[in-house]
């Protein structure tokens, strides 16, 4: 008989899920902004601030990218290193006396490992998307200040 899931399993993976539609929204809203004052200037004739607009752009990409590797990097050893102690555990139970027999440990050590990935994947993705989603909400406030000025003046 299997045991009930908890609704609190599921918390975090709605939590990201979240997370992911809002970087979706922010995203979309910026790549409209951006695509917006770009079809409405002449390309050979962009202004120092439009440059600057898409020199910046390229170079939070890079640096975002760069962070989000380093933190997915992080997230993997310790998701490895918290599977490594339990498992460590679990394996050394005959030799601690315990007595349990070898296909009784290998099956704790699969719940063991399932229960630790459970508990470290979002973690690890949330992380990963961190940088991305801080760099997409703060182009998403600074260009709709922008627009909601330039809008303001004329």
């Amino acid at each position: 008989m299997r045991r009930p899931t908890s609704p609190s399993l599921y918390l975090p993976y709605a939590r990201l899920a979240t997370r992911q539609f809002q970087l979706g929204l922010a995203s979309a809203r910026v790549i409209q902004t951006r695509l917006a004052r770009a079809a409405a200037y002449d390309p050979r004739a962009l202004a120092p601030r439009d440059r600057a607009e898409l020199t910046r752009m390229v170079t939070e990409k890079v640096f975002a990218g760069a962070e989000s590797g380093q933190a997915w990097g992080l997230g993997i050893l310790a998701w490895q290193a918290s599977l490594a102690r339990a498992w460590v555990g679990m394996f050394a139970a005959p030799w601690l006396g315990v007595g349990s027999s070898p296909l009784q440990v290998w099956q704790r050590a699969m719940q063991t490992g399932a229960v630790v990935t459970r508990r470290h994947a979002p973690r690890i993705v949330s992380r990963a998307l961190t940088p991305i989603a801080r760099r997409a909400h703060a182009n998403d406030r600074r260009l709709a200040r922008a627009t909601r000025t330039a809008a303001g003046r004329s």
